[in-house]
C-alpha cells in the first residue's frame, strides 16, 4: 500500500532542489508527525535539523526515511540545541514553543489546515518555498496531480457505495474533513456526511439504523490504546454492522494527517472499493 506513495516521493527525490543560491539553504525542524512528511519529502537530507519524536513510529508515512536524525517533542530548548533556522509547526500545536522561538530570531512556519488534495497541493508549495526548494515541490505536485486526476477518472465510473468511517472510541468524519476528500477521491459516498454532519463527530449510530452503510472503514486501531475500543466495539449495533457487511480496514499512517501521502490511501480505498463492488459489465466494457 505505501508503495505508490514511496515512488511519488522517490521521484520527486531525484530534484536536486532550486540551484546554488547566494544563501546557504535553511536548517529546519518538525516537530509533529504530520509536519515530518513534508520536511522529509522536500528538504536536502543536509538541511534536516530534526524530526518529530513520531517521525519513526507506525503512525508515521516517512518512518523509513526518518532513520538518523534527531528526534524532539516540540521544546524550544531542544529546536534551539540542533541549530535550526526554521521550525515547522501544525496549525494549532505548540503555542508557547512557536511564540518563544519568534523572540528568539527562529523562523516560524506554521502549516495551513488543508483538507483537499488540492488544498495539500498548495501546502507542498509554500513549505518548499521555504525551504528553497521549489523545484522540488512542484515536481511533488506534478506527481501528486496526475495522481489525483487518475483517481477522479476512476471514482467516476462503477459503483459508489456508502461508507462509514469508523476511528477508535468511535469517532466518524463527516463533510469538510480530508476523509471526507479521501473517500471522494476513492469512489465512495461518506455516509455521514449524507447524513448531514460536519467536521469530526462521533459515529452516528441511531442513524444508521435506517440509513445503514453499505461498507464501514476503520483506520488507526492498530496505533491507538486498546482501552479506547473497549465501549464503542461492544455496542451491539455496532458488531451487527461489521458482522452483515464488508469492513476495509486502512492503516493510520498514509492518512494521519492531510498530506501527500493521503494520496496512498485514497488510491488503496479505490482498488479496494473496485474489489468488493465490481463494476456491471455494461460500464467495465471498453
Amino acid at each position: 500500500m505505501r508503495g505508490a506513495g514511496a515512488m511519488a516521493m522517490g521521484l520527486a527525490a531525484c530534484f536536486c532542489g532550486a540551484a546554488a543560491m547566494a544563501e546557504p539553504l535553511p536548517r529546519a525542524a518538525s516537530v509533529s508527525v504530520c509536519t515530518d512528511q513534508y520536511l522529509l519529502s522536500l528538504a536536502d537530507s543536509e538541511q534536516i535539523a530534526a524530526v518529530s519524536w513520531q517521525a519513526a513510529t507506525a503512525r508515521s508515512p516517512v518512518r523509513d526515511l526518518a532513520g538518523g536524525y534527531p528526534q524532539i517533542r516540540g521544546m524550544a530548548e531542544e529546536v534551539l540545541a540542533v541549530n535550526a533556522d526554521l521550525v515547522i509547526f501544525d496549525p494549532y500545536g505548540h503555542p508557547e514553543t512557536a511564540r518563544r522561538l519568534d523572540g528568539l530570531g527562529a523562523v516560524v512556519f506554521r502549516l495551513t489546515d488543508p483538507v483537499t488534495a488540492q488544498d495539500v497541493e498548495q501546502e507542498v508549495v509554500r513549505v518548499a518555498g521555504a525551504l528553497g526548494q521549489p523545484l522540488r515541490g512542484a515536481a511533488l505536485v506534478r506527481i501528486m496531480e496526475r495522481r489525483r486526476l487518475t483517481l477522479l477518472a476512476q471514482a467516476s465510473l462503477g459503483i459508489s457505495p456508502r461508507a462509514l468511517y469508523v476511528s477508535p472510541g468511535g469517532g466518524g468524519a463527516g463533510a469538510r474533513t480530508y476523509v471526507d476528500e479521501v473517500l471522494r477521491l476513492a469512489g465512495f459516498r461518506n455516509l455521514q456526511a449524507e447524513l448531514g454532519h460536519d467536521g469530526w463527530q462521533r459515529v452516528p449510530l441511531e442513524e444508521l439504523v435506517t440509513s445503514p452503510p453499505e461498507v464501514i472503514i476503520m483506520s488507526f486501531f492498530e496505533t491507538s490504546d486498546p482501552s479506547l475500543l473497549d465501549g464503542f466495539s461492544r455496542h451491539p449495533l455496532f458488531r451487527r454492522m461489521i458482522a452483515e457487511v464488508p469492513v476495509i480496514t486502512v492503516p493510520a499512517a498514509p492518512w494521519v494527517c492531510a498530506g501527500p501521502y493521503m494520496l496512498d490511501a485514497a488510491e488503496y480505498l479505490a482498488a479496494e472499493r473496485r474489489r468488493l463492488f465490481p463494476e456491471p459489465l455494461e460500464i467495465a466494457r471498453p
